[in-house]
């Protein structure tokens, strides 16, 4: 890509104001997207740093891959050079994000300048820096937002393919690719049709840059899972058979294939059909990215589990495309004037939109979900004193920060069932207590609550943090575990005891 001066600091700017939202939602909205974001990568690199930290069902399964807990690890342990855990580490992570968060960024950019010139540049980059649900996603490290950035910086390398594009740039750009899969199974489909609008079905010579490109990270995975796990692509068999043959997936809920229909009209409200038609207008000039972006909806709207951020990856491709879809509309106003003053307010046009959306009292779950946890452990980490804290009930952990966002000096303990556990409350002088758990009589102090709109449609949970005077003692005190609702156990039998720890 070759910019002029002014196009090369638009980029810059824009750049800036990508990280500066990122950086004000880290901030100002400290949330957890979902419990995987803690429990299934957060929590496991915490425990290749310091051993500490809770174990699902996933690990003892063999269903996860090491791959992102090893890379979320090695930044944390980065972060420790700064500062005491867990403010440092999580700083790094969130650094970390803000940087991948530049991809789509830069090449959306970069799709709009070869597109529409600087006006396509300026709105399909500013789009992508400050769309709601595309900040929000950057700011959280699930596999999806990796494989997002890996999407969409492998397809900005493969595509448009021309004659002159070398074959080391194809490479890399399937490497990514190939990365996208790695991180998450279910991208296949889309990065396989990608790989064959740029390579065509007559030619050769972009297949051998390509093919290596795609398996070089599946086989580094393969190794990965024999070294941790225990033999070659583990975590992929097991994610298949536990999913689609035991029905764990089922077991989390499923819903009809047009479900993403209507999140994304419960989301974008009347801008919504807005987005579409733009989006199919952009697809003119950059079909791949529609064609990548359609396979992603429809091969999750095919799977009965859905969740938002399954297709979280297609929302960098739809905003490129439905901004250079509004500079194309802009490009067929008639009047001169007119259209220089709609390219002017076009960025300003999304940016608004997008604010006013992120407003709506329908998307508030994404400012406040797992915002009591967060909020609960800093207030925690922040007390000297603080020495233990349990859980009550002990099965609410998920809705907890675990290890990893808990000072390295303090417990966590099982705090009972129904009924506190006497030995956790002599281990806690903190209990994160949930919906109507009362410790007043006990000794305890309201220090804070927290109402959570968890998913959309779910049931709201109340989450307190209680506090009492004095130090602890652990003796008897059962440690806060992983456990496994029962009916889920039912349904895994033995089978998940497949490894040790």
């Amino acid at each position: 890509m070759t910019l002029t001066r002014t196009a090369g600091l638009w980029l810059v700017g824009i750049a800036a104001l990508g990280v500066a939202v990122r950086v004000l939602v880290l901030i100002q909205f400290p949330t957890i997207a979902h419990p995987d974001e803690v429990f299934q990568y957060l929590e496991q690199a915490n425990r290749l740093i310091d051993g500490r930290g809770l174990v699902p069902w996933e690990y003892d399964a063999g269903l996860r891959s090491w791959l992102l807990p090893g890379i979320l690890a090695a930044v944390m342990w980065v972060g420790l050079w700064f500062g005491p855990s867990p403010a440092a580490s999580m700083g790094a992570v969130g650094g970390l994000l803000c940087l991948l968060g530049l991809i789509p960024v830069i090449c959306g950019f970069s799709w709009g300048w070869r597109s529409a010139k600087l006006p396509g540049a300026i709105a399909a980059g500013g789009l992508n820096a400050v769309w709601f649900e595309i900040v929000y996603y950057a700011v959280h490290p699930l596999a999806e937002t990796f494989a997002t950035a890996a999407l969409v910086g492998g397809l900005y390398l493969v595509y448009p393919f021309t004659a002159g594009t070398s074959q080391r740039r194809l490479f890399f750009g399937a490497l990514l690719l190939g990365l996208t899969i790695a991180l998450r199974l279910q991208m296949a489909p889309a990065v396989l049709v990608a790989v064959i609008v740029v390579g065509g079905v007559r030619r050769l010579q972009p297949y051998r840059a390509l093919v290596p490109g795609i398996v070089l990270p599946l086989l580094a995975i393969g190794l990965l899972d024999w070294i941790s796990l225990g033999w070659p692509f583990r975590s992929i068999v097991m994610n298949v058979y536990f999913n689609s043959v035991v029905g764990v997936a089922s077991y989390f809920g499923t819903s009809p294939p047009w479900s993403y229909v209507g999140s994304f009209m419960h989301s974008w409200g009347p801008l919504a059909p807005v987005v579409a038609i733009l989006a199919l207008a952009g697809a003119y000039r950059l079909r791949l990215m529609f064609a990548v972006a359609a396979i992603i909806f429809l091969v999750h709207s095919a799977l009965g589990h859905k969740e938002d951020r399954f297709i979280s990856p297609m929302l960098p491709l739809v905003m490129t495309l439905a901004a250079v879809g509004s500079v194309m509309m802009v490009e067929h106003v008639r009047s001169a004037q007119w259209r220089a003053v709609l390219r002017v307010l076009l960025l300003p046009g999304w940016a608004v939109a997008s604010l006013m959306l992120a407003m709506l009292p329908a998307n508030a779950y994404f400012w406040r979900m797992g915002r009591g946890a967060v909020m609960a452990d800093r207030l925690i980490n922040a007390a000297p004193q603080a020495c233990g804290v349990a859980i009550l009930p002990g099965s609410r952990w998920p809705s907890t920060g675990g290890y990893a966002l808990t000072r390295q000096d303090i417990g966590l303990f099982s705090g009972g069932g129904a009924t506190a556990s006497p030995a956790a409350l002599a281990a806690s002088n903190y209990v994160i207590g949930f919906d109507q758990v009362d410790l007043a009589a006990d000794g305890y102090q309201s220090v804070a609550c927290w109402i959570d709109p968890r998913f959309r449609n779910a049931t709201p949970q109340r989450m307190c943090l209680w506090q009492r005077p004095g130090g602890c003692t652990t003796a008897g005190a059962e440690p806060l575990a992983a456990t496994i609702d029962p009916d889920l156990a039912r349904m895994l039998g033995d089978k998940f005891r497949t490894v040790s720890h």
